[in-house]
């Protein structure tokens, strides 16, 4: 963008004192606003503005599990995931930590965190299932009368601050008194928002 009057530090000339501090504090001013404003633009000074590229942290990462996993009964599990949906950001190491996503070094910030677990039908008297974030449970859901030939879907999510380093896991547990099995619509999903 062209103006009218190009951008001008150059120190006013001035007779009287009084003139001269004014000048003194404009040229202050413009000094000051050319500071902040090179931290928007590339050069301020130069007729033609090209806006900076903003660095916009957009961490986002989705996991699942690629087939059945048997969860034993009465046992509280991590999920183990298997199949990496997407990953912005690097939150996710399914080779290396395939149980947690981790928020990166410089991550830190508000979250919107879902998580969906589907048990095979069964008529186990609870099946379970709890979001833990930065060490806490952020959001758990249940269910108490089950249906042997109906699949169990919990659903959950939270919005949470967290901060670099903080893991976020999906824990499930049921009392069929045997194994049962999570279904393939088991995923999780986190968003810095």
């Amino acid at each position: 963008m062209v103006y009218n009057i190009a951008w001008n530090e150059a120190s006013p000339v001035g007779s009287s004192t009084n003139a001269s501090t004014i000048d003194s504090e404009l040229q202050n001013l413009k000094l000051s606003l050319r500071e902040r404003l090179e931290d928007i633009v590339n050069d301020w000074t130069n007729d033609s503005v090209d806006p900076k590229t903003l660095a916009v942290l957009d961490y986002r990462g989705g996991v699942s599990i690629s087939g059945a996993i048997s969860v034993v009964t009465a046992t509280p599990t991590q999920v183990t995931w298997t199949t990496e949906d997407f990953d912005v950001g690097a939150l996710v190491d399914i080779g290396g930590a395939p149980t947690v996503m981790t928020v990166p070094t410089n991550g830190a910030g508000l979250y919107l965190l879902t998580a969906n677990c589907v048990f095979a039908g069964t008529t186990a008297t609870y099946c379970q299932a709890q979001l833990t974030a930065g060490g806490n449970v952020v959001a758990q859901n249940s269910s108490h009368t089950n249906v042997a030939t109906i699949n169990i879907q919990l659903s959950m999510s939270a919005i949470v601050a967290l901060v670099a380093t903080n893991t976020i896991l999906l824990t499930v547990q049921h009392n069929q008194g045997t194994n049962l099995n999570l279904n393939t619509a088991t995923m999780q999903a986190v968003k810095l928002i």
